[in-house]
């Protein structure tokens, strides 16, 4: 039975697109799941194709794509061990079908392991650890992560191109203007989403989704994850509105599911 009632119509989308040299593009694939390819390489971050049973964490959106269909990754990202971000019956078709790595920090590595995917395409990752794809150069940052602490973000860059942050999970921090310091970010891919239902904080809101992207420098902010879950589901344009309010000079994109965004060639 499929995963997706998309069929094949996005994998063969994405695997077929032809990005120009020194582009990197962006497919939001729901929740926090990301697709980044270049003319040359092609990775995931945090793929996650599953729906929960329990009756709290209530999977909203459409699932895009069957990982079954994949043929072409060389890396499977993740930024922390939740099952939105790193997910057996998700992971498993990449092991299956592509020659992909799965890197991610130790908790996520961990949960690999007991994944069964093949023990010597599993890499951990530390804050500063890089690796090297073709034209892409994935790098493990600093995130804020309270439910992980082994949490890291992934700054994404094509060479003498443009370069991509995703923040997992993270919550506001300092880390973001560190980044900063030493890397000129294109575009930030930042998870947003509302209180839970017994009133915990777990992902940014507006106002520090807005200030993250000031203090990253980038040009475009890209909110993520508020789409996933029903209980704490959250209106995006919040952060167009926070935006808004203090005349940030960034873009903000609302990003629908599936769709293509192109980071051109500086």
């Amino acid at each position: 039975m499929p995963l997706s009632q998309w069929g094949r119509i996005l994998v063969d989308e994405m695997e077929a697109a032809a990005v120009p040299p020194r582009d990197l593009w962006i497919w939001p694939l729901g929740g926090a799941s990301l697709a980044v390819k270049s003319a040359r390489s092609m990775v995931y971050i945090d793929p996650y194709t599953g729906s929960p049973s329990s009756g709290v964490w209530i999977r909203m959106v459409a699932v895009p794509f069957d990982p079954r269909d994949v043929r072409i990754a060389d890396a499977v990202l993740s930024t922390h061990d939740h099952d939105d971000h790193c997910h057996g019956e998700t992971l498993r078709p990449f092991a299956d079908n592509t020659g992909a790595l799965f890197i991610g920090p130790a908790s996520s590595a961990s949960k690999m392991r007991s994944f069964k995917l093949p023990e010597t395409r599993i890499m951990s990752a530390r804050h500063g650890d890089s690796f090297r794809f073709s034209d892409i150069t994935v790098e493990a940052v600093e995130i804020v992560d309270h439910s992980d602490p082994t949490s890291v973000g992934w700054l994404v860059s094509v060479d003498d191109g443009p370069v991509l942050f995703d923040g997992g999970d993270g919550m506001y921090g300092d880390y973001f203007k560190k980044v900063a310091e030493t890397r000129r970010v294109s575009a930030a891919t930042l998870s947003i989403a509302g209180l839970t239902g017994d009133g915990r904080k777990i992902y940014m809101d507006a106002r520090e989704l807005v200030a993250a992207a000031e203090d990253l420098g980038v040009d475009l902010l890209i909110p993520k994850h508020w789409d996933l879950w029903r209980n704490v589901w959250l209106d995006p344009w919040e952060v167009v509105i926070a935006a808004q309010a203090r005349r940030a000079r960034f873009r903000v994109h609302i990003p629908r599911l599936g769709e293509v965004i192109r980071l051109p060639a500086r």
